[in-house]
């Protein structure tokens, strides 16, 4: 019996997902107030280096945080401090090599900030990496039996797809905003509206933020 077949080429050799966590204390500088009350943080992941080796990979980046404090009980003073955490992961694939292509996509899924005293805090981070390898191979498919007469076959149609580009690049955004002349000027910016709720954006005497049901608003 022979069978007819056709060629499919695929692009995927590997997939894999993994989860992990970076924590690490920090101190407030001396140029900053005590916290008094943690209110609000974000943060985001930058991948600096992807190595493919023998049978895993090597990924290596840094957590990017900020958080925003009351510095007194009162609420009229306000602080913003920015870090990094750096790390690095080796996520295990099988049949890898290097010379592979891979794409890493990495997000940040949680991010806790815990206050250990008026001068120190703790920060947790839950990072999600989805990792593709690829390398293009050809395989043969049966689509039916050459000369078949009198013989039933059984058939189904299977979706199937490949990659055909992968890319990344960065682009950079930058605009300058001025400020109304009918606003007061700003100070220090506390940090981007991302951290806003239940109101909208203002200004405050000396300062871009605005206090509004519990929460600060800020540009």
């Amino acid at each position: 019996m022979e069978l007819t077949k056709n060629r499919i080429t695929t692009n995927l050799k590997a997939a894999k997902y993994m989860e992990f966590t970076v924590d690490e204390d920090f101190n407030v500088p001396d140029a900053k107030g005590d916290i008094d009350r943690f209110i609000a943080s974000k943060g985001q992941i930058t991948l600096d280096e992807t190595e493919v080796l023998d049978g895993r990979v090597r990924i290596s980046g840094n957590v990017s945080y900020a958080i925003l404090y009351q510095t007194d009980a009162d609420g009229s003073t306000f602080e913003n401090h920015e870090g990094e955490i750096p790390f690095e992961e080796v996520i295990n694939a099988d049949g890898l090599v290097p010379g592979d292509k891979v794409s890493v996509q990495s997000s940040l899924e949680d991010l806790y900030v815990t206050v250990i005293n008026s001068r120190k805090y703790e920060v947790r981070g839950l990072v999600q990496v989805k990792l593709w390898a690829c390398q293009q191979i050809t395989a043969e498919g049966a689509t039916g039996i050459a000369n078949g007469s009198g013989i039933e076959c059984m058939t189904e149609k299977v979706c199937f797809t490949n990659v055909v580009a992968s890319s990344k690049d960065i682009v950079k955004i930058k605009e300058d905003v001025e400020i109304p002349a009918s606003k007061p000027d700003r100070s220090d910016p506390l940090g981007s509206g991302d951290i806003c709720r239940d109101g909208e954006p203002g200004y405050g005497y000396g300062r871009t933020y605005k206090w509004q049901n519990g929460y600060i608003c800020h540009i």
